[in-house]
């Protein structure tokens, strides 16, 4: 029989197998996706059906941190413009299929035998711990008991080393650090009693105050303390700084002192008026310092000068706990009547107010992504307010709250309690399957692009036809760069060669013996043919046209580099009016005007051709009035025929014979 039961253990599993897994398609790392203002990343993934919701976030530290795009989306595909990210080369994508938290997501510690003092989380999030008169290690599925951490006395602080290995547990009478397996890896010999303690973030310096006003920095693995410094009342708050440079130190002789860490002289803040300063808190960035005053007073310091920058009051309410969104753009703090105030780092001013308790708020934490922030109250509850919708979500222990604390990945608290409880309550939704990009990918600003306008060349007959054709060659990251068009203006002389066609549109910007021809184009993203002139030739005797392409107009953002190269058009033949050679320029023609002046009349005039000339003046009747002959050596050349002294009928014609037309025009006195 033991064949059926494995055939019916392969068949069961045969779903699982079967059952495709959460992939995120593309992007799939390895790519840079350029900050052009319309360029999307296609992120797409499979293992669901169409129909299933997922949420899609992203990362630009290489999973340090992540950015919520999209809480529920379907369809296996978004899209997500470049132009909303920052350059950056450690970007990755996370899909997620989540399902809402339930009651049995949370777990409850009970094996205390005292009030629970404070939690923390393992940097790793595998396990936390707790200190009530012992130190506690537990996982965070069940309520399970993975070790205790004896101490003598009172608990004073716990804490995790960076990489989850060691805890540090401090009572009133012991401090000491133990491994993983409960081993005891160091134990300092503190002379008198703990009053606060607490190693610095890279865990390699101990701060232990003491009964007798004194503040001993002990050297990791040190037995004995290499500095002690003397205060003249007692300490009410510690706190390292970020860097673990400095020690800020609270006492009840109304101010804070910064001790450096490595010896010397300690930075003095006093700006508190009575009674002692209660809590202090650096900003995540160690910018700024906030100080708790027994005044009513929360002020802002700059932590590096100790400059007073704000000072944060509410009237007749005194605070007691205060910390700093992940940002550092807000502080949060608590206060006697229950209120919890959100301030304005950078004005001080106040941005939200709430009153989520009716006791004293004891302790306050914030989420890591900066999407909650945890208030404890002495009134027995915890609440988690939502900082993007202001929900609030409000939890109860059976006596008053001591302590909050969020996990590493934003997603749970851990309470600790007088009831002799801590709790792990989950706010955030489970991942019930997830995958990521993997490796990274970048994003990047354009490369520069680079490309060559060249007009092409070759030989025509006077009379004929000619097409130059204008390309764009030697194209270099034309696909990516921020540019919507091009300007290009062509230059020929007019003299030679006249422009009858364009597969663009052409515009004419200069006239006379120079012309120049200008279009706009599309920005190609390959070489391509921008446009195709066609000229009639209109000049012989193998005359030589250039035909240039003067600087190029690059409408855009992006750095774009556009050479020029040109080539020539050799016209042959001649053109001839009988036995003399003329010159033509079609379009531009011959102009004639009369000019009254004061003493007389002039005829005004513009040159079209090359050649012999001859101006006739005749009356109404047809009789010849005047006759003048000349011969222009240049097209465009003026002419002025002074008729001034002369009498002249009211009405008259001026006839204008050139080798290839003939002009008329009425002249009357005005």
């Amino acid at each position: 029989m033991s064949w059926i039961w494995t055939i019916l253990v392969v068949l069961a599993a045969l779903p699982m197998a079967l059952q495709a897994q959460l992939t995120i398609d593309r992007p799939r790392g390895g790519e840079i996706f350029y900050t052009n203002r319309d360029t999307i990343i296609e992120v797409e993934w499979s293992g669901v059906d169409d129909t299933t919701a997922v949420r899609l976030e992203i990362t630009d530290n290489d999973t340090r941190t992540w950015r919520l795009l999209a809480d529920s989306v379907r369809g296996l595909r978004y899209s997500v413009p470049v132009a909303d990210l920052a350059v950056g080369s450690l970007y990755r994508f996370r899909v997620s299929q989540v399902r809402p938290p339930d009651f049995t997501d949370n777990v409850i510690f009970r094996e205390h035998r005292a009030p629970v003092l404070k939690g923390a989380w393992a940097p790793d999030t595998l396990s936390v711990a707790t200190l009530s008169t012992l130190g506690y290690r537990w996982g965070t599925q069940n309520d399970t008991i993975q070790a205790e951490y004896p101490g003598v006395g009172n608990g004073v602080n716990i804490q995790w080393s960076p990489a989850s290995d060691r805890l540090f547990v401090a009572t009133q009478e012991s401090a000491t650090v133990y491994n993983r397996d409960g081993t005891v890896a160091w134990q300092p010999v503190v002379p008198s009693g703990i009053v606060h303690a607490a190693m610095d973030p890279g865990w390699t310096r101990l701060a232990v105050t003491t009964p007798d006003l004194r503040v001993h920095f002990f050297p990791y693995g040190a037995a004995v303390p290499l500095n002690t410094r003397t205060l003249t009342q007692p300490v009410n708050a510690i706190a390292w700084s970020p860097d673990g440079q400095r020690l800020a130190v609270a006492s009840d002789d109304r101010s804070v002192r910064l001790f450096p860490a490595a010896g010397g002289l300690a930075l003095t803040l006093n700006g508190h008026s009575i009674n002692g300063v209660l809590e202090l808190v650096y900003s995540n960035r160690g910018t700024r310092l906030a100080t708790v005053g027994a005044d009513a007073l929360v002020i802002i310091w700059d932590a590096a000068t100790g400059a007073l920058l704000h000072t944060l009051n509410i009237p007749n309410e005194g605070g007691r706990s205060a910390a700093f969104t992940a940002d550092d753009s807000v502080l949060v703090v608590g206060y006697d009547e229950g209120s919890v105030v959100h301030w304005n780092v950078a004005d001080g001013s106040r941005r939200l107010v709430r009153k989520p308790h009716r006791n004293q708020v004891v302790s306050i934490a914030a989420a890591a992504d900066g999407g909650a922030v945890v208030t404890a109250s002495l009134d027995g509850t915890f609440v988690i307010h939502d900082v993007a919708t202001g929900a609030e979500r409000v939890e109860r222990h059976a006596a008053a709250v001591r302590s909050v604390t969020v996990s590493p990945e934003s997603s749970r608290v851990l309470s600790t309690s007088n009831d002799g409880t801590a709790r792990i309550t989950r706010f955030r939704s489970v991942v019930v399957a997830e995958d990521m990009t993997d490796p990274t990918f970048a994003i990047s600003l354009p490369p520069p692009g680079s490309a060559v306008v060249r007009a092409s060349g070759g030989t025509v007959t006077i009379g004929e036809r000619i097409t130059t054709r204008i390309t764009l060659d030697d194209a270099v990251n034309l696909d990516v760069v921020d540019v919507d068009s091009l300007r290009i203006t062509v230059g020929v002389n007019a003299t030679i060669l006249d422009a009858v066609a364009s597969t663009v549109p052409l515009r004419q910007i200069a006239g006379g013996t120079a012309a120049r021809l200008q279009f706009t184009v599309p920005m190609p993203a390959t070489n391509s043919v921008l446009t195709e002139i066609t000229f009639v030739a209109t000049l012989g005797t193998d005359t030589i046209s250039p035909v240039t392409i003067e600087p190029v107009e690059v409408i855009g953002t992006d750095p774009l580099f556009v050479g020029r190269e040109g080539d020539s058009i050799i016209v042959t033949g001649q053109c001839r009016a009988g036995d003399s050679v003329r010159l033509f320029v079609p379009g531009i023609g011959t102009t004639l005007r009369a000019v009254w002046q004061n003493n007389g009349l002039q005829l005004v005039g513009t040159a079209g051709e090359q050649g012999d000339y001859t101006i006739v003046g005749v009356d109404v009747q047809g009789r010849i009035l005047f006759e003048s002959a000349t011969v222009v050596r240049a097209v465009g050349s003026p002419m002025v025929i002074d008729l001034s002294g002369q009498a002249m009928p009211p009405t008259f014609y001026v006839r204008c014979t050139t080798p290839s037309e003939t002009l008329t025009i009425s002249v009357a006195r005005p």
